[in-house]
């Protein structure tokens, strides 16, 4: 069963951390290896950063510096689990009175297998409560 990981505003040292791992792999982000900082487990923002890093960055080829922006700590990170692997990802953040979802990723591995509308509907969940 899948489960989704909610992480609303991390602090920024929370954010400047899980980026110092984010190259470190997706499952390795996940845990501490050899004193890479991370949040210590796979509901961490470590391991969204490192998601992030796979397919943006390694992936599509955005540069590193342009995919951390100031929305970091006021945005609502979203980690979807499955089985204790780490699946996908997304962002929501509030635009007026609508949520603004992005940074939407599914690690290569678990592709086209229906996680980025669950992604979407975790989206859509935190909307709805939001009244947005």
């Amino acid at each position: 069963m899948a489960e989704i990981v909610r992480i609303a505003e991390p602090t920024a040292d929370t954010v400047d951390r899980a980026k110092l791992a984010a190259d470190s792999g997706i499952d390795a982000a996940a845990h501490r290896v050899g004193g890479t900082p991370t949040d210590g487990e796979v509901g961490s923002m470590a391991t969204i950063a490192a998601i992030r890093y796979a397919v943006f960055v390694v992936e599509q080829g955005v540069d590193v510096a342009i995919e951390w922006d100031d929305h970091e700590t006021t945005a609502e990170h979203i980690l979807l689990v499955d089985a204790g692997r780490a699946i996908g990802t997304a962002r929501g953040r509030r635009v007026g009175d609508t949520l603004k979802c992005e940074r939407i990723a599914v690690r290569a591995s678990a592709r086209e297998a229906g996680w980025g509308a669950r992604l979407m509907d975790a989206c859509e969940t935190i909307a709805r409560e939001r009244g947005l």
